[in-house]
């Protein structure tokens, strides 16, 4: 779970990667001059990441929020204002829904 933030922009993003984060999104930092912040990470299976991603993404789908600049992953941002209700949902259903 991460917080994408440059001049006028500001949105959270939910996301699976197997890359390092750093190295995964340096170049939007040096090209698209968003400042990335990690606020979750939680390492679990594919099958599990992607389940609670769709999950995510399902229940906040009324506060997505498309960013200025386009990059992989754009379709999973939602907007800053929901960053804490995505923060406890995220923490809830992982432990809820066992995925842990």
């Amino acid at each position: 779970f991460l917080q994408f933030e440059k001049e006028g922009e500001k949105f959270v993003k939910v996301g699976i990667t197997i890359t390092d984060l750093q190295k995964r999104f340096q170049p939007l930092s040096r090209n698209k001059g968003y400042e990335v912040k990690q606020l979750l990470v939680k390492e679990l299976s594919l099958q599990k990441a992607w389940e609670l991603e769709q999950d995510v993404l399902s229940t906040f789908k009324e506060s997505s929020y498309e960013p200025l600049e386009h990059f992989a992953g754009h379709t999973e941002c939602i907007s800053y204002t929901e960053k804490d209700k995505v923060l406890a949902y995220i923490n809830e259903a992982a432990i809820l829904k066992n995925l842990l």
